[in-house]
This record gives C-alpha cells, structure tokens and sequence, in this order.
C-alpha cells in the first residue's frame, strides 16, 4: 500500500493492448482460471467484455493472502508479465502515517512483512516467468525512461503514456490512491513535505531499507 500502484494502474489500464480496472481482490489458487480474473474485471467496469485487440488482462494484487509462492503454477501456461513496483520505504511510511493514519511501528510493520513476501515471490517466480522490478521514484523522476522500459518489457504495441483515463472508482478510498493529484489525468511530480512526526530512527531506516535494497537487488553495505 502507499507505493505509487494506482497510479501506474491508471497508466496500465489506458493502454489498449491491457484490460485492466486495478484491484480486483481476486486470491489466486489451484482453482483460479484467467477467465474468471477477465468476468471480474469486466463486471467491476460494468461493461460486457468481447475480446477485441487486447494481449493482457491486468490485476492489481496488493495483499499478502492473495498469491504465495505455492500457488505460482497455475501462471506456468500463461502468457504472465509480472511487475514489482516498490517505493522508497521512509516516503512509503509517512504516506501511511498520513493518509491511513497508522501508527509508526504498524506502518514498519506492514512494509516488513510486504516486503518479505514479494522478495520470497520475486525468488520464487524470476527464474520462471518474466518478471521485472520497477520504483514509484523512477516513474516519478523518469518517467519517460521508465515508461519506455516498461513499454518493452510489455512489448505493447502502443507506448505507455503519462496521460491516463480515470474509472468511475478513482480516488475513492479503500480502492485507491484518494489524494487530489490522481484526478489529473497524468504523472505529476508534486511533493509533499515530510509529516512532522514521520522520522524514522536510524535502526529502524536501516531496517526498512535492507528488504528494499534485496528486492531491489541492490549491494547493501553491511556496515
């Protein structure tokens, strides 16, 4: 959560080689099909789906329940691109302490866990699948660069855009991102200044960005 995904939802779904709505809360197992991922996603954007142009069908999966590692054959016949998407995990912190209101250790908490979860899921798929690591802090900073690396990995016929359409679910809370900036149709590099009560102590800065840098795989200093 609070790591740039509904934003690069918005990206994704606009793209008319993907059909996509964002979350679905869809919990993959043995018994998962993709025709029922593509039924959801179509009812969740209230239209009836026939298949036209599109090569993907896009889930947002944002919670650890949703997919394990013992559940990521039934992706094995499956024509799967899989994007992690990580933030900057102080930025990721405050955006929590801020819009959902936890607490500091409950926030380091979740971020931990996730964070765990996807890098056992990243080790699990990468040899297997394609897969690719990408930050909220490239889209934000380059996002020409990485909508183009994003574009390939895809291999979409039509590039990704920073322009993107809104559903009828934009900024509504408990679905996305409810701040002001997703309502503008495109990537905007706005920064918001840090919450006053939102410093992390440096064991626990040390921590957060450990798991991020592994994900990342990144060489972290021992020291």
């Amino acid at each position: 959560m609070r790591a740039g995904s509904s934003l690069l939802t918005h990206i994704l779904s606009s793209n008319p080689d993907i059909f996509g709505y964002g979350e679905t809360h869809t919990k993959y197992s043995d018994e998962a099909k993709p025709v029922d991922l593509i039924c959801k996603v179509a009812m969740l954007k209230g239209i009836v789906f026939s298949f036209g142009n599109e090569k993907f069908v896009l889930d947002k999966v944002l919670h650890n329940e949703l997919l394990n590692v013992q559940n990521i054959e039934i992706f094995r016949n499956l024509n799967c691109k899989i994007v992690f998407l990580l933030r900057d995990p102080e930025d990721s912190i405050r955006s929590m302490i801020t819009t959902l209101n936890y607490s500091e250790e409950h926030a380091i908490n979740y971020y931990l866990r996730r964070i765990k979860h996807l890098t056992n899921l990243h080790k699990a798929l990468c040899d297997q699948y394609d897969t690719t690591v990408v930050t909220y802090d490239s889209l934000l900073s380059d996002t020409d660069s990485f909508l183009m690396r994003l574009t390939n990995f895809l291999n979409l016929s039509v590039p990704l855009s920073p322009k993107y359409q809104l559903h009828k679910t934009t900024g509504k809370k408990g679905i996305g991102d409810p701040g002001p900036n997703i309502f503008s149709g495109e990537v905007k590099t706005t920064s918001h200044p840090p919450h006053p009560n939102a410093k992390l102590s440096t064991s626990s800065s040390k921590k957060l960005y450990a798991a991020y840098d592994e994900l990342l795989g990144r060489t972290v200093d021992s020291d």
